[in-house]
């Protein structure tokens, strides 16, 4: 009995919600399994003559960091920016995503974490008495002059957490995407968080 059969016969006694269910467990048809095998190789092609007129340190702009476009203070920033990505839009347009906080994982505050583990964190550079009630933030600038100037950078996200490398890609349509994950203060209580 093929897949349509199943599906016709079962659609005339179950709800359509159920029916949705059911179809990730009838099989694939021979073409799709075949398709899913093979996916496309990339292509890459080099450019002669494509390198930069100007040396690598020339080619380098700082657009947020110490004392240079900074965030303006919020609790449990302390100078950390990073977890940066860069996107360009195809009408020219420039955004740098990134987080900033007190330290490159900048978790809410009192941490509910191993004392040991948060000794072994202060060790590597983490600063022992931050103040950071809702973590790190997820933060963007924009550029609209081909990276010239920079907006003065602003609140992506902002969960209870620390929210974390934020990256923008633009679809076919226009849309654009954002992709990041957060990091709870603590290992025990995790829970879902909406951040609108």
């Amino acid at each position: 009995m093929g897949t349509q059969a199943i599906a016709y016969r079962f659609s005339r006694c179950i709800p359509s919600l159920l029916m949705v269910a059911l179809a990730a467990w009838l099989p694939e048809s021979p073409k799709a399994a075949r398709a899913a095998e093979k996916p496309a190789a990339p292509t890459f092609k080099v450019v002669e003559g494509g390198e930069s007129h100007l040396a690598a340190d020339k080619c380098r702009k700082m657009v947020v960091g110490p004392g240079v476009n900074q965030p303006d203070p919020f609790p449990g920033y302390m100078g950390f920016v990073g977890w940066e990505c860069p996107a360009r839009l195809r009408d020219g347009t420039m955004f740098v995503s990134f987080n900033a906080g007190y330290w490159h994982a900048s978790l809410p505050t009192p941490l509910g974490i191993d004392p040991k583990t948060v000794e072994e964190w202060v060790k590597l550079g983490m600063p022992p008495n931050a103040d950071a009630p809702r973590g790190g933030r997820a933060m963007i600038v924009r550029s609209t002059d081909g990276g010239v100037t920079w907006d003065k950078p602003r609140t992506l996200v902002d969960t209870p957490y620390d929210d974390r490398h934020p990256a923008i890609a633009e679809l076919s349509d226009k849309t654009l995407v954002c992709t990041l994950f957060t990091y709870p203060a603590s290992n025990t209580d995790s829970e879902e968080v909406d951040p609108a």
